[in-house]
């Protein structure tokens, strides 16, 4: 677990400054070499070493992988291709495997092996165009999107492309005149991200405490879990899914708190599993949607820091889970009330500090420093609305065919 947060934080640094592509290969490459060592350890101790350094890079890839992904991908279709490749298939191929496999230690040299056409494939993709033009290189930008639009076979408006990236490297030359470095501070540079960061943070640490709570104390629930389900509210916003979600996990932990209180578990044990099945089922989506969300909410520059930073949520998230139910011993409904109380509370502090961002363009640049906190302490005057970019008919056309 140490492994995995250290990772999440660095891998998520050296992404915004060296690139999404490097990172995710260095990433990859490393924990499959050192998931293969583990493989041939014969002592706790370099048991436990060796697989420390593949949580680390495996973490960095976990980091990478979502963001780089998102930034190619239009808007409408983030969220639904998020679900689909991410989370529970995974998992039911690797159970698969560790059934055919039969010990552990086939089961890393196997999962280790399948992974090389994955590195031979992430050698053929692109850089994100996105960080070219924060990192100043329009020339390689321009070539990639030509490739893109070729293999998409959309007619290339070169000179609409142009003027975009010449404005683009006009901020960036005004960008290099300040030199200005981000780090994780930047993540609460003006009230608007810091509400940006500590609501997905919230909402991450929540889902991964719910979610492995029930998972690591399904001994206190009569029956078993069989499958997770997997839901998708398409015709909703982020806000409205993150919101519709919470209020069904809610709801059912306040049952699961009347049948403790009342003491009618055995009465209603089928209540109690579906209660259990809609928990689960709703909130692993959660993972998918705050992955979507801190890539359209934060600007390129600091986008991978701030999935990095919930990363660094999710696994607290998941180390205190088991602890949850220990409150029993105080009395026994309390688990259940605090995790009613801590739901309510991430689904209220989301609403009231993200907008909605579905089919919103990914933001390229920092907010001005006019934005910032120093800035707003001089003046005392605190923006009560979230500036808004006018797009000239150039910028708007080129966001339609992005949406295409």
């Amino acid at each position: 677990m140490i492994g995995l947060m250290i990772g999440a934080i660095i891998f998520g640094q050296i992404s915004d400054v060296f690139g999404r592509k490097p990172t995710l290969l260095v990433a990859i490459i490393l924990s499959n070499i050192c998931n293969v060592a583990a493989s041939f350890t014969n002592s706790l101790f370099w048991f436990s070493f060796t697989n420390f350094f593949v949580n680390v890079f495996n973490a960095g890839g976990f980091a990478v992988l979502p963001i780089f992904a998102l930034e190619f991908l239009p808007p409408k279709d983030r969220l639904w291709i998020s679900n689909m490749f991410g989370g529970n298939p995974i998992i039911m191929i690797t159970g698969l495997l560790a059934y055919l496999c039969g010990d552990w230690r086939t089961l890393a040299r196997t999962t280790s092996t399948l992974v090389i056409p994955a590195v031979i494939l992430c050698c053929f993709l692109s850089e994100s165009p996105r960080f070219l033009i924060q990192k100043g290189r329009m020339a390689d930008a321009k070539d990639i999107l030509k490739r893109i639009h070729r293999l998409d076979k959309r007619p290339f408006d070169e000179s609409l492309v142009d003027f975009v990236l010449n404005k683009e490297n006009q901020i960036f030359l005004e960008k290099q005149a300040k030199k200005k470095n981000y780090s994780l501070l930047h993540l609460f540079y003006t009230p608007s991200l810091m509400r940006y960061t500590l609501s997905l943070a919230i909402s991450i640490f929540t889902t991964s405490l719910i979610v492995f709570g029930l998972t690591f104390n399904m001994e206190s629930i009569s029956g078993g879990i069989i499958a997770i389900i997997e839901v998708k509210c398409a015709r909703f916003g982020r806000k409205s899914n993150h919101f519709l979600t919470l209020f069904i996990t809610a709801t059912c932990l306040f049952i699961f708190f009347v049948v403790q209180v009342t003491g009618n578990q055995a009465a209603l044990s089928m209540l109690l599993r579906i209660m259990t099945l809609l928990i689960l089922g709703f909130m692993a989506q959660i993972y998918f949607l705050n992955g979507v969300c801190a890539t359209e909410l934060f600007p390129t520059s600091i986008r991978n820091m701030a999935y990095s930073f919930g990363a660094l949520f999710n696994r607290l998230g998941i180390t205190c889970a088991p602890q949850v139910f220990f409150l029993a011993e105080i009395w026994k409904p309390l688990p259940y009330l605090s995790m009613f109380l801590l739901v309510v509370f991430d689904m209220l502090f989301f609403q009231f500090n993200v907008t909605e961002t579905k089919n919103n363009p990914l933001s390229d640049h920092m907010p001005g420093k006019n934005e910032s906190w120093s800035c707003l302490r001089k003046n005392n005057n605190l923006p009560t609305t979230l500036p808004t970019l006018e797009a000239s008919e150039k910028d708007q056309k080129l966001l339609e065919n992005e949406e295409m």
